[in-house]
């Protein structure tokens, strides 16, 4: 059964996580990116990525370690978004795994929308 939710566009734009995509004919996944998009209903894109294909992709990878600059003196905060996010994809019934640390998708599950 497929979930038809905006995931991108209104859950994971602005967020302070990293994302990367997994696509199905390459055995790594692609770099690390601030941002993540959905331009339109059948394509996904990241900093590092140009838009791809939905149907390419085999999952989205969320780093959820958050290390937020405080200052020039300061060390960087280090926060662990691990929690809010599988909160958030439990309350929205979508599937998902983390794997090492990394919340990981699958596109397979997932029919994406766009809100305007």
């Amino acid at each position: 059964m497929k979930t038809n939710i905006p995931l991108i566009k209104k859950y994971l734009s602005g967020k302070p996580w990293q994302y990367r995509l997994k696509l199905a004919d390459r055995d790594i996944s692609s770099n690390w990116s601030k941002w993540i998009l959905n331009p339109s209903g059948e394509y996904i894109e990241t900093e590092n990525s140009e838009p791809v294909l939905i149907s390419e992709i085999e999952w989205i990878e969320i780093n959820p370690i958050e290390n937020k600059k405080i200052g020039r003196l300061v060390p960087d905060k280090t926060i662990n978004h691990s929690s809010e996010i599988c909160q958030m994809l439990d309350n929205l019934n979508i599937e998902y795994c983390v794997d090492n640390g990394i919340v990981k998708i699958p596109t397979n599950r997932l029919q994406f929308t766009i809100e305007s």
